[in-house]
């Protein structure tokens, strides 16, 4: 049993690694995409919300606009988006 145990634990973090190797593909994925967008303010607004998981709110008032703008420039940013025809595909659990 205890083999059995640490054969699954080995299992588990070649995983979790290969995992944390697609996540970090991905990000750079999204800051490529976000970078090739000409205005900068819907290039932060993308940053803050897909990479650092801010919140409507916290992305006004990093921008100093209100809410609305921000939903907005995100709306206006997600129309301008290119995803590359390489783009990783991940297949949600």
């Amino acid at each position: 049993p205890f083999m059995r145990a640490l054969e699954k634990i080995e299992a588990l973090e070649t995983e979790l690694e290969d995992r944390l190797l697609l996540l970090l593909n991905l990000q750079t994925q999204i800051e490529d995409v976000i970078a090739k967008l000409d205005d900068i303010d819907l290039q932060m607004v993308l940053t803050y919300r897909y990479l650092k998981s801010l919140s409507w709110y916290k992305i006004g008032s990093e921008l100093c606009v209100d809410e609305s703008t921000a939903r907005r420039w995100h709306d206006k940013a997600i129309a301008k988006v290119v995803v590359p025809e390489d783009a990783i595909k991940i297949k949600m659990p």
